[in-house]
């Protein structure tokens, strides 16, 4: 073997060696965020839960849906700023769905439309459905309530 080739050859090994650390080091990362992520998830979506809770306690309640219409309002921007891992970003739209459709729900309700209400709080249960399925199809546990 020529002295060259040689050199390339051992550079090379010497590459593949230091590499391994840092590639495993480059999925810590990811499973941190993952781990973020889900207890955001968590909190989120239990508030938004505790507002579907509410909402149905006091239907036909206008001031009180404008007391909760606020909580809303911030639970989408928090869902909006949420950076999910690659491995969890399927299940994201899901979540920004359930807060967008209650913080519509919940404006319909400060005016009265019953109808607009009624139809915004169905699409957000339906998408909470849908959240608890994607999460379990990527073998996350849905989160329950935040302890």
């Amino acid at each position: 073997m020529r002295p060259s080739a040689l050199r390339v050859l051992t550079a090379s090994a010497l590459v593949v060696v230091l590499s391994a650390p840092v590639l495993a080091r480059a999925a810590e990362p990811d499973v941190r965020r993952e781990q973020v992520y889900m207890s955001q998830l968590s909190l989120v979506l239990d508030g938004a839960r505790r507002l579907f809770s509410f909402c149905e306690h006091h239907a036909g309640t206008p001031e009180l849906a404008k007391f909760g219409y606020p909580l809303a309002e911030r639970y989408v921007e928090m869902a909006t700023r949420m950076l999910p891992s690659p491995k969890l970003a399927v299940a994201h739209p899901h979540l920004l769905l359930v807060v967008e459709n209650l913080e519509r729900a919940l404006d319909a309700a400060t005016t009265g439309d019953t109808t607009g209400y009624q139809k915004r709080m169905r699409i957000a249960r339906e998408e909470v459905a849908n959240l608890e399925a994607v999460l379990k199809q990527l073998k996350q546990r849905p989160p329950e309530q935040v302890r």
